[in-house]
């Protein structure tokens, strides 16, 4: 790889580390709930608590994020399509299923983010019009089942398939990886996180693990760059 690719490359997934960053802030202004914090359906009981501007701060991260994530998610998708190209039928496969979901994430990761904003905005603008928590859990409820289809549909391949991909690079050392690394993806971190909840002073952090797995994975294209570029 020249030189002016490798740094092309950096810069982009660069751009990338610093988008899944504003993603990571996000996510903790959206999901960081006191120790008393109870769920019910998607309502938490301290949304009656948080400030509102935590979760229009959170929207508005996200939505200067996400052209900076399209930079760098195409710079990883240029790699991992590169590098296994001329690989195994299953390289292939796994290059085209990280792909996959690398775009569903950019189609649906700023809807899927402003819906979780949106719901305890709407919770408290009822709350506050007729300070019935009770009323105004059931009615965001009742309009969440309306969209969660497309939701959990979105977010399962763009999380399932991008992970898929990466643990099979990373568990077959493709791309200068080592095996180790198949933690670097969303699936893993997520499952990290769930574990790290039941610690109560590392539960409140648990909430961007899901944009952490992406991050590594740019760090970890990054380092495999700068390999390659040495080669």
């Amino acid at each position: 790889m020249d030189k002016q690719k490798k740094s092309k490359l950096t810069n982009r997934l660069i751009l990338g580390i610093v988008s899944f960053i504003l993603f990571m802030i996000g996510d903790w202004l959206l999901d960081m709930k006191g120790a008393g914090n109870v769920t019910t359906g998607i309502v938490d009981s301290d949304w009656v608590s948080m400030s509102m501007w935590r979760f229009e701060a959170s929207i508005l991260l996200t939505a200067v994020a996400m052209p900076i994530y399209w930079v760098g998610i195409h710079a990883a998708k240029e790699i991992v399509t590169e590098g296994l190209k001329n690989g195994t039928k299953w390289d292939k496969r796994m290059s085209k299923m990280f792909c996959i979901g690398a775009n569903a994430g950019l189609m649906s990761f700023l809807f899927i983010h402003i819906m979780c904003c949106l719901f305890p905005i709407v919770f408290k603008c009822i709350y506050a019009e007729t300070g019935d928590s009770l009323m105004a859990a059931n009615l965001v409820n009742q309009s969440a089942a309306y969209i969660m289809i497309p939701f959990a549909a979105y977010y399962v391949v763009a999380d399932g398939c991008i992970s898929a991909g990466w643990i099979y690079m990373a568990w077959t050392g493709k791309l200068n990886l080592k095996k180790w690394q198949i933690l670097f993806c969303p699936l893993c971190t997520l499952l990290i996180g769930f574990v790290l909840k039941l610690i109560p002073i590392l539960e409140p952090i648990t909430g961007a693990f899901e944009s952490l797995g992406t991050l590594l994975i740019m760090c970890a294209l990054c380092c495999s760059v700068q390999k390659a570029a040495s080669n």
